[in-house]
This record gives C-alpha cells, sequence and structure tokens, in this order.
C-alpha cells in the first residue's frame, strides 16, 4: 500500500482497523486526497480492488478490506439517504404546474 501511495506522490498516512475476523477497515489520512478518491470514487474503489487482490493472493481465508478516505464513504452513503427525498419534492412541484 505504501508503494503504490508513493508511486502516485501521496503523503496520506495508512491507518488500518480490524472490524472483525476477516474485515479490516484502512483509512488513508491526510490533505487533499481527492486524486486518490477520484472522481465518483473510481480511483479509491480501484486501489480497494487492487489492495484486496495483493492481501488475499496465496491464501485460504479471505480478507476483505475496506478503503476510505476524507470518509468518502461516508458522505457517499448519506447522500444516496437524501437524494431520493429531494427528487420526489421536485416531480411533486412540476406534477403541481
Amino acid at each position: 500500500m505504501s508503494g503504490l501511495l508513493e508511486h502516485m506522490d501521496s503523503a496520506a498516512e495508512v491507518k488500518v482497523y480490524e472490524q472483525e475476523k476477516g474485515r479490516y477497515k484502512v483509512i488513508l489520512v491526510g490533505e487533499r486526497l481527492g486524486q486518490l478518491i477520484g472522481h465518483r470514487g473510481e480511483t479509491l474503489d480501484a486501489i480497494q480492488q487492487l489492495t484486496n487482490y495483493a492481501v488475499n493472493t496465496g491464501t485460504d481465508k479471505r480478507i476483505r478490506m475496506q478503503m476510505d478516505a476524507e470518509n468518502y464513504r461516508a458522505r457517499g452513503s448519506r447522500v444516496w439517504k437524501v437524494w431520493p427525498a429531494r427528487w420526489r419534492a421536485r416531480c411533486r412541484s412540476t406534477a403541481a404546474v
């Protein structure tokens, strides 16, 4: 992980927490992590996938890794909870016209 971040010229610090047996949360901490998140989280998803491949190569037990940077994933889930309500309100207002 540190090699990948170094290659991407990122000074992000990696913090790993075990959520439960076989599941880990990897949090990237630092400033200006937008490059690591990418457009709509695509780069962060790719880093997560590569990390999962690297960790699980040559092992019988599967380990799951979830990556996050700047609390991006938590913000994203919050947006998906609010978004439908906003669209319902917009549809109602345009339907009344």
